[in-house]
């Protein structure tokens, strides 16, 4: 549940970075590249959103340091109790489940903002089978042009054709769809104003490059301004549709663009290039924004490590053993083995193998290319025993003087 409302945190952010840099560069571009091309804008919130989601980097990995070797003079100056200390256990204490009281009011806020858009989905409806809404673009499934009762009357035959031609551009390119899209995006993100404030400028430039392309077929300006002027009389709002003109969308901005000449061709290439250089440095800035994560471990970089018992001693903390490797495995009985690059501290010296074996009682086998630093010597063996409670060493079944107190 944690990890799902940071994933939640971490994909709002980079959507809305991106919907404020749009929000600030979106009219000068659009200027300079058309209302196509800030209707594209758009898009690099979603790759954003997306590359938030991918595989975060890798942080390199650290060597994990080795305790400093302690001489058996310094060991018995220590007086380290012989018997093994039971380790504290925490007592619980009972907390709030913050994540789970998190997770329920983002659970609310989204049913409640689903049937907020559901509500005025249905109004739409409602006035549609009185024969008073549209012209409009409706449906997800099966997307179709909805017109009032009214449609032949309140316009001329030029401007219906204008309005049709308007609509049969959101048809082709499934902008009801992107609409109900943009509606569940709203549901998740509810708590976050920024993505409400994306979700209108989104709307806004779709309606601004359909306007720019059904302007492109045989349709007078002037008519087309008029039906715009006409319709504007619509109150109704479609959270899953393209309404003629809708209430969301600026009407005097919609006609001042009807003034400007499409781009040049160079000037729309141009444009088309910066927007894919956008989107991939949006989708790269927002993956490489993601905190590290902690690479697996490699040959000689153990991932396990176990301290039977710590005592503060008068040089610093002391330990009966410390032994690490890179795989850890319990057995059914609570003894556990290690595998691979095992690596053992004593409070004397340290000792290495390919595997061990720890049992209940504290006692360490270990076997396999097993080296001993002992004092200032370097010996081999094939299996070293290490018994905790009474400090006894064995060295391919030879005693060997721990430094150890002995158990009273």
């Amino acid at each position: 549940m944690t990890d799902f409302l940071l994933m939640l945190a971490r994909v709002n952010l980079a959507m809305s970075a991106v919907i404020v840099a749009i929000y600030l560069f979106r009219r000068p571009l659009r200027g300079l590249f058309g209302v196509q091309f800030g209707y594209a804008l758009w898009l690099l919130v979603p790759v954003a959103g997306l590359a938030s989601l991918l595989p975060p980097r890798l942080a390199p990995l650290m060597p994990i340091p080795v305790m400093p070797q302690i001489s058996a003079l310094e060991v018995s100056a220590l007086a380290i109790p012989a018997h093994i200390i039971a380790p504290v256990i925490p007592i619980p204490v009972a907390t709030l489940d913050w994540p789970a009281l998190l997770f329920v009011a983002w659970t609310l806020g989204v049913g409640m903002m689903a049937l907020y858009l559901a509500r005025l989905q249905a109004r739409f409806h409602a006035a549609e089978r009185a024969g008073m809404a549209g012209p409009a673009v409706v449906g997800f499934w099966r997307p179709r042009i909805v017109v009032p009762a009214a449609f032949g009357q309140q316009f001329s035959d030029t401007e219906r054709a204008a309005i049709l031609a308007h609509e049969r551009v959101h048809l082709l390119r499934q902008d009801a769809r992107l609409n109900a899209l943009a509606a569940l995006l709203r549901c998740i993100c509810w708590f976050n104003p920024l993505i409400h404030m994306g979700v209108r400028g989104f709307r806004t430039d779709q309606e601004l490059a359909c306007d720019a392309a059904a302007l492109r077929q045989d349709i007078s300006r002037r008519d087309y301004a008029q039906a715009l002027v006409k319709s504007q009389v619509a109150k109704a709002s479609l959270p899953l549709g393209c309404l003629w003109p809708d209430g969301e969308h600026p009407l005097i901005e919609r006609i001042a663009l009807l003034r400007r000449k499409r781009p040049a061709l160079w000037r729309r290439i141009a444009g088309l290039g910066a927007l894919v250089l956008a989107g991939s440095f949006a989708g790269i800035a927002a993956w490489a924004a993601q905190p590290h994560a902690p690479a697996k471990p490699e040959a000689g970089y153990p991932s396990d490590t176990l301290t039977f018992t710590e005592r503060e001693g008068k040089n610093g903390p002391v330990f009966y053993w410390t032994i690490r490797a890179d795989r850890h495995v319990v057995n059914r009985d609570d003894s556990s083995r290690w595998l691979g690059n095992v690596a053992m501290q004593f409070p004397y010296g340290m000792a290495r193998a390919d595997r061990a074996t720890v049992s209940n009682a504290g006692t360490v086998l270990l076997t396999d290319n097993v080296s001993l630093m002992y004092g200032n010597k370097l010996m081999h063996a094939s299996a070293l025993a290490f018994e905790a409670r009474s400090g006894a060493l064995t060295l391919d079944g030879k005693q060997m003087p721990s430094g150890m107190p002995k158990a009273p």
